[in-house]
């Protein structure tokens, strides 16, 4: 009797065991399946999405993802041309570049304002100024047509500025161009009018951001002195097409013209406004009603354009700009273009260091194009922290 009693303990104490187990391995594969379930995927600028939870509409927080899509490797198939895209954007300049492959987003930025250049007159409350009030007269009236007007202030090509390059650097912080001395670099702009401790290689480009930003005797002032420094070109006001940037009608940039810019025929070459190449009432559009605005009374030597795209298709998209830009200037008499911002939305670091090895050396055999800069001298895209960054900017120092 004994013994069945402690077979029939062992057989019950196994029994229970067994279903102990059973019902703990029930409870981890229910915890594993819920786990897979909430698989979560690396959002681009930081911390997560549950896997299929990828927002609709909008975008993320910030930056952009690595896109992978096709570089063309012969003629491009027809395209709608980046001029009629009816949106303009540009990358954060300071976005590092992600090998997360998830969505492509883009983000339109704000050219950002030297701090350490205060305007020296009050921003007025509207953007879209009414009028703009010279300190001077205004030219007279044209007695020519429109192109023979403007073409007498736009003399044929000539060499670029600086050591002879046309490659140029944009840029907020002057020390970010130290590395680049003995880089081919010819000129430097910084969205403003002072030089600061620009390597003396380098040739300067002062900019009249916008007419709502500084007075007529006050740009006057930082102008002649920037010429009396050494600079040989000025450049007109950053993207009045575009909200967020000058953002002024085209009439009052004819206006704001030749109010500010007039004065300098003769002492340095002149540039148009910076327009984008966005659709609608953007880019060339907004470029062709300033210059009919001006009616032939605008001093201008060369038209200033800007170029945000998407990796697709780029380097044909890019040319296309350039060449429309290039055949507006002949129409008014214009015979240069300098591309004072360009850059690819999407794509790796090595996709835009292929994309500026192809673009660069066809600008440089282009008598058109009087020079260029990629966006921007800055950590994250040309630069990795105080030196060239290894692809991109290196790519750029070599060209």
């Amino acid at each position: 009797m004994s013994f069945r009693l402690f077979v029939l303990s062992v057989l019950l104490a196994t029994a229970f065991a067994q279903s102990t187990t059973s019902r703990r391995h029930f409870r981890w594969s229910r915890h594993s399946r819920y786990r897979h379930h909430r698989t979560r995927t690396l959002r681009p600028t930081g911390g997560f999405y549950p896997t299929g939870g990828l927002p609709t509409g909008g975008s993320p927080t910030g930056g952009y993802a690595t896109g992978e899509l096709p570089v063309p490797t012969s003629a491009a198939a027809p395209v709608i041309p980046s001029s009629d895209v009816p949106s303009y954007s540009r990358p954060i300049s300071s976005a590092p570049v992600s090998s997360v492959s998830t969505v492509v987003v883009t983000t339109v930025v704000t050219t950002p304002l030297p701090s350490t250049v205060a305007p020296t007159t009050a921003v007025p409350t509207t953007l879209v100024p009414t009028t703009v009030g010279p300190t001077t007269a205004a030219p007279p009236p044209a007695t020519t047509s429109k192109a023979s007007s403007i073409s007498s202030y736009a003399p044929a090509p000539s060499s670029p500025s600086g050591d002879g390059s046309k490659k140029g650097l944009s840029f907020t912080d002057p020390s970010v161009l130290t590395p680049w001395a003995g880089k081919g670099v010819g000129w430097t702009y910084n969205w403003w009018t002072t030089r600061g401790n620009v390597p003396k290689e380098m040739d300067y480009f002062p900019m009249m951001w916008c007419p709502t930003k500084l007075s007529v005797k006050a740009w006057e002032d930082a102008a002649n002195t920037a010429i009396s420094q050494g600079s040989t070109r000025i450049l007109g006001f950053n993207e009045p097409d575009q909200t967020g940037q000058c953002d002024i009608t085209y009439q009052a940039a004819a206006e704001g013209h030749m109010a500010y810019m007039n004065q300098f025929k003769g002492k340095a070459k002149i540039g148009s406004p910076a327009v984008t190449n966005g659709g609608g009432q953007m880019g060339l559009t907004y470029q062709e009603n300033f210059l009919n605005a001006c009616n032939g009374n605008c001093s201008i030597d060369f038209l200033n354009m800007h170029w945000y795209g998407n990796k697709q298709n780029a380097v044909y998209n890019f040319q296309l700009q350039v060449n429309k830009t290039i055949a507006l200037g002949e129409k008014f008499g214009i015979n240069e273009v300098y591309v004072t911002e360009f850059g690819m939305n999407d794509g790796t670091a090595q996709d835009k260091a292929d994309f500026l090895n192809q673009v660069l050396p066809w600008m440089d055999g282009m008598a058109k194009v009087g020079g260029y800069a990629y966006f921007m001298c800055s950590d994250g895209s040309l630069m990795s922290g105080s030196s060239i960054s290894p692809v991109l900017g290196a790519a750029y120092a070599s060209a």
